[in-house]
């Protein structure tokens, strides 16, 4: 038996941080995300899908995306969609209860259980599915874990941070029966053991939707095997377009192009498409005199790629012998620098580059 989980797809998220023909654009294709996902479903004969929260972005998200997605689940009354609403989901999607499709099953503050999978003599346990929402008002409620029937497969989908002293504490639900805990709220993909018999999950967010939400992105299909209780976990990414974080070593380069080919070669080493949005990420350190000139670099893969961005976290290096004999006042301004204890290294090599800059009559960047 084969179900779907997937959480945090936002749709309808303002995405602020991209530009606003981008942040449209990538509206429009997180809503296609979950078509895919669905479409996928469907081709592979997959009954169930567990959203495990924040399947919208808004308290009060358009009445376009409301639309969008309902009809998606209406176009596929042979899938079950089992809906969890998250912190920023809207309470009250649904208010005219009329509404909701048949097959959108919707939790609450209290714990509710569903079964999707009879058991008998010739189709192994029963399957279940238990699930409680998020609230300030039902904190207790939500760290003990619902009464399971340790016969039957146990499916129990939640939406928040797991740890000790968070919002969902895991070692509350260890040795009560539990076989596949499906978690939404952290946005990359995690896969663990919860106790000798079950595991947790979090799919992480079905599409990125910015650079800080960088790798890879999907849904998971869980393969349950109903005679054994075991279970096999895939993240499959259907992702309209990737995201990708490039670290880039310059501390060999000694110019811009130098710079510029070092990033082409290290996107050239992850054959990204041209539709794939890039974050890179420029380490290590250069000498003084490099010139870094980031809106080239950026430009260029702006040119190649879908959406670009270039951050520099290198530093710069100074070889003080180099300055040791200088009477010139460049030389005199880097003893003058260098010896200050007050200074950490790293301020020291800033200082020093700007200062032989405006020595220089160079515009500087700061």
């Amino acid at each position: 038996m084969k179900l779907i989980h997937c959480a945090d797809l936002h749709i309808d998220s303002p995405m602020a941080a991209l530009p606003k023909e981008v942040a449209a654009k990538r509206r429009e294709e997180l809503l296609l995300g979950f078509k895919k996902m669905v479409d996928y479903a469907s081709a592979n004969n997959i009954k169930n899908i567990l959203i495990s929260g924040d399947l919208f972005d808004r308290k009060r998200p358009s009445a376009s995306a409301v639309n969008s997605v309902t009809s998606v689940i209406e176009a596929n009354p042979d899938i079950c969609f089992f809906y969890l609403k998250g912190n920023h989901d809207c309470d009250e999607l649904y208010e005219d209860k009329a509404l909701i499709p048949d097959n959108l099953k919707l939790f609450g503050d209290n714990w509710t259980h569903y079964i999707i999978g009879e058991g008998d003599a010739g189709e192994g346990c029963s399957v279940n599915v238990y699930g409680i929402e998020p609230g300030v008002d039902n904190k207790d409620r939500i760290n003990s874990a619902p009464v399971l029937d340790m016969n039957d497969f146990n499916i129990v989908m939640m939406h928040g941070d797991v740890s000790d002293s968070s919002d969902i504490s895991l070692r509350n639900f260890r040795g009560c029966g539990i076989d596949y805990l499906a978690l939404g709220h952290i946005h990359s993909y995690r896969y663990e053991e919860l106790d000798k018999r079950g595991y947790f999950c979090y799919p992480g967010c079905l599409e990125s939707r910015g650079f800080d939400e960088c790798g890879e992105h999907g849904f998971v299909v869980i393969d349950i095997n109903r005679y054994d209780h075991t279970q096999n976990v895939q993240l499959r990414n259907v992702s309209v377009r990737n995201v990708a974080k490039l670290e880039v070593d310059i501390s060999d380069c000694i110019n811009s192009v130098d710079i510029l080919e070092a990033a082409k070669r290290t996107a050239d080493r992850g054959n990204h498409s041209a539709d794939d949005m890039l974050l890179i990420e420029l380490v290590g350190s250069t000498d003084i005199s490099c010139d870094k000139n980031l809106h080239m670099i950026e430009q260029y893969f702006d040119n190649n790629y879908y959406l670009a961005r270039v951050h520099d976290k290198s530093e710069y290096r100074v070889d003080y012998k180099d300055y040791a004999l200088d009477e010139s006042l460049k030389g005199e301004f880097v003893r003058m620098v260098s010896q200050d204890n007050s200074i950490c290294d790293e301020d020291k090599a800033a200082i020093i580059r700007l200062g032989i800059r405006a020595l220089k009559g160079e515009e500087l960047d700061i």
